[in-house]
């Protein structure tokens, strides 16, 4: 269930973004949000700051994209993804010739009525729309076992030929049980085989993480890199108070967590910019290096195999890479020439992260940002396909052809067992027959739309 908002918050988040993008807390009071009918209007006043030179046009995409990725991170629910999927924004400069005004369109909906949805999402709709095939086998099952009794009364000599075509049943039942046992056999020792076959691509893949994680230890630890700035110190004071996903992108419907963030981001003493590089290297990189000395010094670090849900957890990496934010288009001047003490552990864990083009590894601003790249463009999204595979359970139609097999060898040798130990009834004896058959039009009713569903490639991930 995603969250709920409301114009008013629309404005509250495009105005802390303005704060920390620009770096000006006068930006605080600059913007106006309402809602005119369906017109979801946002008004940006710079007018009244002198030192703003920057292009109105990029200043909105900016705005977008950052809402697009905010909103990713902290999925909307439905209902506001439809009321706000459209902003109008305008902006006002002291230079008139840069004022614009734009459509910003953050989703991509379905053009249907909100009630609709509603409707056939709730109540008895829903649940015979989820079980509607259940119920259809149990009426088909129903329906022969009162034409078989009718039948029988009527006509008592037809038992032989009933129990003869019971029998026949039975046997079908288990010759097709037979193949499918094979099939999910098969199935199932294919699917480790490709498991198996990504393994090795993962390792490297994790391997490079971890050899940027230690990157981001030491980048985090190196004061001198910082220049030992107030705002460096401030960062660490307040890495374990807040994450970089609360940071960047704040719950802003959740009362206290927002004041939370309002109190340690929302400020004018420190560079915004420098606090959040700090933190996204702390949640690359936080408490486990400093309880794993070979982890955090050793030469070569330690394989670790990451789980998809630890790679999901660094995600906010794909939309905001800190390092091109702060190092490339931030004011601020790292060190890159002092003692060796971290240093050397950052050029050895980039040698070993071996990547395409470099040949002589040299702590640089060009090497951390060409490394950051690559583990934002490949590594991350790379791994987490490939864990997301191999973590995967069986396929449904695996799941259900299994049951299928459970019940039909149940009720094709089990039951006749003990049903002719354990009752006289001539119909209680054969019943098994009747729930074979509707067992077996179950499979015909669902077989092409778990076909399909096997056949079908998801994209973009099955593309990659």
């Amino acid at each position: 269930m995603g969250f709920a908002i409301n114009i008013e918050i629309f404005g509250e988040i495009i105005e802390d973004f303005l704060v920390r993008e620009l770096d000006n807390i006068e930006v605080a009071g600059s913007v106006t949000a309402k809602k005119e009918e369906d017109i979801n209007y946002i008004k940006i006043d710079l007018s009244s700051i002198n030192d703003w030179d920057q292009n109105s046009e990029e200043l909105v995409q900016k705005i977008s994209t950052y809402l697009s990725a905010l909103f990713k991170a902290k999925p909307l629910d439905i209902y506001y993804m439809i009321e706000f999927k459209n902003l109008v924004i305008e902006v006002k400069a002291e230079n008139t010739d840069n004022n614009i005004s734009k459509n910003v369109v953050l989703f991509r909906t379905q053009d249907y009525r909100i009630e609709d949805e509603i409707e056939s999402n709730t109540g008895i709709k829903l649940w015979f729309k989820r079980n509607w095939k259940i119920i259809l086998n149990i009426g088909t099952i129903g329906l022969l076992l009162l034409l078989s009794i009718l039948l029988l009364n009527e006509y008592p000599d037809r038992k032989i030929a009933f129990i003869d075509g019971i029998n026949r049943i039975n046997i079908f039942a288990g010759i097709m049980a037979s193949f499918v046992l094979a099939f999910v056999i098969s199935k199932t020792l294919s699917l480790r085989q490709e498991k198996l076959s990504r393994t090795k691509t993962i390792r490297g893949l994790c391997y490079k993480l971890t050899c940027f994680r230690k990157i981001c230890y030491h980048l985090r630890q190196d004061h001198n890199f910082w220049h030992n700035s107030a705002s460096y110190s401030y960062a660490k004071s307040i890495s374990e108070s807040i994450t970089h996903n609360d940071a960047r992108y704040p719950d802003y419907d959740n009362e206290v967590k927002y004041a939370q963030y309002k109190a340690l981001i929302i400020t004018h003493k420190y560079d915004t910019a420098e606090v959040m590089f700090y933190l996204q290297l702390f949640m690359f990189a936080g408490k486990e290096f400093e309880n794993d000395a070979n982890l955090a010094w050793g030469d070569y670090p330690p394989f670790i195999i990451y789980s998809n849900d630890e790679i999901f957890n660094l995600f906010s990496f794909l939309d905001t890479n800190e390092f091109w934010t702060c190092i490339d288009h931030n004011k601020t001047v790292f060190s890159y020439s002092h003692n060796r003490f971290h240093v050397d552990p950052i050029e050895k864990a980039a040698s070993n992260y071996k990547l395409k083009g470099i040949k002589k590894v040299t702590f640089s601003e060009d090497l951390l940002l060409k490394i950051a790249e690559d583990v934002q463009q490949s590594v991350i999204p790379d791994l987490y396909h490939l864990t997301k595979l191999n973590e995967a359970r069986l396929p449904q139609i695996i799941n259900y052809l299994v049951v299928m097999t459970t019940l039909l060898m149940f009720f094709s040798v089990v039951y006749p067992f003990i049903a002719n130990i354990l009752f006289n009834s001539f119909i209680i004896k054969n019943l098994n027959g009747l729930i074979i058959l509707g067992l077996i039009f179950d499979v015909l009713l669902r077989l092409q739309s778990f076909l399909n569903k096997e056949n079908s490639l998801d994209r973009p991930s099955d593309y990659r």
